[in-house]
């Protein structure tokens, strides 16, 4: 485990959910409770950056013509191709997981010892996809019907139904996801109800105040 066990008060807890499930609520929730957020997708992005070894392996691996002619990655090209095409994603996963996982954990290492936080969130969609479990303490997932997840996707990203679909297909089944969470945050309902949730688990696992 990465995270100093020397500092009892610090808890290392792994935010995730599948797209549109409303992790990213969740986790602005925390950021507002005092959590620091380590921010996966942001991380992405930036291990893909130009200028980066990762680039450059996308490069020889799917060709130029998945790089913008300003040299950078051009995502949407490149998230139709691999989205619906599991070997594709395979190859794109084995680039990137890696320097992001790397990234996380140093991330991890530089927060822990500072003590102007009580926590420390890794906001990570595919935490358990990437094996990721021993980097922190324990996984809090946002889970919500697929239905639901569906209606979110194709509004808020403007994708057709089949596209929304590859998406959620690309990650592990939230049924899944929910039996190898610590904790499980229903989605579902008002945002109110979803403040509720977190508030209660802030206070019991964070503070270490047992409602």
């Amino acid at each position: 485990m990465i995270p100093n066990k020397e500092l009892e008060d610090m808890k290392v807890i792994g935010l995730t959910g599948g797209i549109g499930s409303g992790k990213s609520t969740v986790s602005r929730m925390l950021r507002c409770l005092g959590a620091k957020v380590i921010d996966a997708d942001s991380i992405a992005r930036e291990v893909v950056e130009v200028g980066r070894p990762a680039l450059d392996e996308i490069k020889t691996t799917f060709g130029e013509d998945y790089i913008l002619p300003s040299g950078e990655l051009d995502r949407k090209k490149l998230g139709s191709l691999v989205f619906g095409n599991k070997d594709k994603l395979d190859q794109l996963n084995g680039i990137t997981h890696p320097r992001i996982m790397k990234e996380i954990a140093s991330q991890i290492d530089q927060f822990k010892d500072d003590d102007r936080y009580r926590c420390v969130v890794v906001d990570c969609a595919l935490l358990f996809e990437m094996k990721m479990e021993d980097l922190v303490e324990e996984t809090w997932l946002v889970s919500l019907e697929r239905k639901a997840q569906m209606e979110r996707i194709m509004n808020r990203d403007q994708m057709t139904q089949e596209e929304a679909e590859n998406r959620i297909n690309a990650q592990m089944a939230l049924s899944d996801k929910e039996k190898r969470a610590s904790r499980i945050i229903d989605n579902s309902r008002e945002v109110s109800r979803t403040h509720e949730q977190v508030l209660e688990l802030w206070h019991d696992v964070v503070l270490n105040q047992e409602s």
